[in-house]
């Protein structure tokens, strides 16, 4: 993994006030990093056929991540898409602020196409969303932030003006999950883990 693997135990900074599940949580630890490795999650094949298709687009690409924690996925996708127009969102950027020079130091985020922004995907954000990306159209929408039923439907619904020909692709776990979103939003590839 050239930028970092499975990290777990990072103290989560801040929790939306309208997840009811931050009662309970308190400040539960965050992990992620997993994505890729065939000892965790094992998602590259996954990554690798439905991405192919876009990577012909070039510096035409928008793709918008939901859940960056560290940064480790956006740097990659700014490798594979080094013209194009990468959007982080996180409800906390402390990880990503406190990793970014590292990242740098293993020669991600060179084309500069990166930015990063807070997001509470429990919140109604489409005004929000939409003054972060303008007149673009996402192509590609990852989505690996709260595992939560609600704050699921209410990040796409914020995004859903903003679409293009989007792929989809979500990292859940959840069971509800399939059966809440997969009919409801278009374009759709729901990636989970056998683990």
């Amino acid at each position: 993994m050239r930028y970092g693997g499975f990290v777990g135990g990072l103290t989560r900074h801040r929790a939306s006030e309208l997840d009811n599940r931050s009662l309970q949580w308190g400040r539960h630890s965050l992990m992620g990093g997993d994505r890729m490795s065939p000892r965790r999650h094992g998602y590259a094949p996954f990554y690798a056929r439905y991405l192919a298709p876009f990577l012909a687009l070039g510096d035409a690409v928008t793709l918008v991540e939901v859940g960056i924690l560290r940064g480790t996925g956006l740097a990659i996708r700014s490798d594979l898409f080094p013209d194009g127009r990468i959007v982080g969102l996180d409800i906390g950027l402390p990880h990503f602020q406190g990793y970014v020079d590292r990242l740098s130091g293993m020669g991600a985020f060179e084309a500069g196409n990166h930015e990063v922004h807070e997001f509470d995907g429990f919140m109604d954000s489409r005004q929000y969303l939409a003054d972060i990306l303008h007149e673009d159209r996402m192509h590609i929408v990852v989505d690996d932030a709260s595992h939560a039923d609600e704050s699921i439907m209410t990040t796409f619904e914020s995004l859903r003006g903003s679409w293009r020909t989007t792929l989809v692709i979500s990292l859940k776990t959840t069971r509800t999950y399939t059966s809440n979103w997969k009919g409801n939003i278009p374009n759709t590839a729901l990636c989970r883990s056998a683990n």
